[in-house]
């Protein structure tokens, strides 16, 4: 099979958008060959929809759920396809309404509404409080002043259990991103701790300074 792809860089958050129409059932496998790639260097994939009247676009996510970088991605595709739009209008998995997304495509920016989480709770994790935020379809553990490590990692897990939409034996449905803030005044730095759709674990640290702050919003 050949498909048409075009390989966004959102604040590092690298997706890969199929641009052909593929049916449902066979996303995942698709997802999984995409993102062995090496070249690709693909954290996640997104497909194009056939867009309805009300919308200037439509795109769901490999694993249905909502992911802001891509929407933002997404928006400036469609914006350029359409002629310079600076709002664009989007149905995207994991949110029941159109979002929008501000493009300037001058500066290379756009920004995306993003959906309400479903919930947010305050969770405690060996003795460490954080939070705990259900996006639907993919969910976050905020926790700060905590040395990363495998083994606190291993902790979050089970916290994540009881959400309704994730499954960690299916690789169809988004698994967690646990992250770790450093919020010391020295080397700054944030860790992403991540397994993926494919059982995939990711490790990343990203040191940043205020300086950084303004490429936050920037798609290559």
């Amino acid at each position: 099979m050949e498909l048409n792809i075009l390989r966004a860089d959102p604040a590092g958050n690298i997706t890969i958008f199929v641009l052909d129409q593929v049916e449902k059932a066979q996303r995942a496998a698709i997802a999984e060959k995409i993102m062995a790639i090496p070249a690709l260097k693909a954290e996640q994939v997104g497909y194009v929809c056939p867009a309805e009247e009300d919308a200037d676009g439509h795109m769901e996510m490999m694993g249905g759920e909502f992911c802001g970088n891509a929407t933002r991605a997404y928006g400036m595709y469609i914006a350029r396809q359409k002629g310079g739009l600076s709002s664009v209008k989007l149905r995207v998995s994991g949110c029941d309404h159109i979002v929008t997304a501000q493009v300037d495509l001058e500066a290379g920016t756009a920004r995306a509404e993003m959906p309400c989480p479903r919930s947010v709770q305050r969770i405690t994790v060996n003795g460490h409080e954080g939070t705990l935020v259900d996006l639907t379809g993919i969910a976050h553990f905020v926790v700060e002043g905590v040395k990363p490590s495998e083994e606190f990692f291993r902790a979050v897990e089970p916290v994540f259990s009881g959400i309704a939409g994730l499954d960690t034996t299916d690789i169809r449905r988004q698994v967690f991103t646990l992250f770790y803030r450093n919020t010391g005044e020295d080397n700054p730095e944030i860790r992403f701790v991540a397994v993926d759709n494919f059982r995939v674990e990711r490790t990343l640290d990203i040191p940043f300074s205020i300086e950084d702050r303004a490429n936050t919003d920037t798609i290559d």
